[in-house]
């Protein structure tokens, strides 16, 4: 039996495959999620505009998809990992209970973070899912959580912090600023890589982020505070 863990984005993917091989080949876990059939994202095989990204259409999609492979594979549990945003996490839970009830009509309601429920059965074999929201003290995303965990100096990328400050005091209006405090975190992180860091030759894509997190795993703490919770539901596959 197999575990599939459904996530965001691609990086997200490459993050949660560098915290898996950590905690089993560091720490004497024995997580059972395949490093290529192991994660699907939102945005696999939906060129759709409604899909991309997260929504409920978008969850509901994966979850379709991994039914579909239900049918085919040994799968015995799913994983949703998606970002809190700026959501509440009664919030998070209500999206995925509404997209697994509509794709496994038996499925049992999730109420907490890493819980494994029911959600159908196969040849008498219960299929499991459970889901956790990447976060930093209650909101953000994998940004968020990347800027905690960073180990080495980050001028560059500290000096966003001003910018920010200076975007909000020129236009004196948060309704004119059109980033988020999400989309900051992300510009922190591709300032840590690409200046702080200099990893200018990989890029600051899907393929140099993989690269770095394969090839540096230095600039990261993997046993910070922050990542036990995720750590505890990587744990149940």
């Amino acid at each position: 039996m197999s575990n599939v863990i459904i996530v965001e984005a691609e990086n997200d993917a490459t993050f949660i495959k560098r915290i898996v091989k950590y905690m089993n080949e560091r720490k004497g876990n024995n997580i059972n999620i395949d490093n290529k059939k192991g994660y699907t994202t939102l945005n696999d095989k939906t060129p759709e505009k409604t899909y991309r990204g997260l929504s409920e259409a978008s969850l509901t999609n994966s979850l379709k998809r991994v039914k579909k492979r239900l049918e085919k594979e040994p799968i015995e549990k799913v994983g949703i990992i998606i970002d809190m945003d700026q959501k509440l996490q009664q919030e998070r839970l209500d999206l995925v209970n509404k997209a697994m009830l509509t794709v496994f009509s038996e499925a049992e309601t999730i109420i907490n973070i890493n819980q494994l429920v029911k959600i159908t059965k196969i040849d008498q074999q219960d299929i499991q899912a459970a889901c956790y929201f990447m976060n930093v003290n209650g909101k953000g995303e994998l940004a968020t959580v990347l800027k905690k965990i960073k180990t080495k100096k980050s001028i560059y990328a500290d000096c966003i912090e001003s910018w920010k400050t200076c975007i909000i005091n020129t236009l004196n209006d948060n309704k004119k600023i059109i980033l988020s405090d999400n989309d900051f975190d992300k510009l922190w992180v591709y300032n840590y890589i690409y200046y702080d860091i200099s990893n200018k030759e990989y890029g600051f894509n899907e393929k140099g982020f993989k690269i770095i997190m394969d090839k540096q795993q230095d600039i990261w703490n993997f046993d910070h505070p922050i990542l036990e919770d995720l750590k505890l539901f990587l744990a149940l596959f």
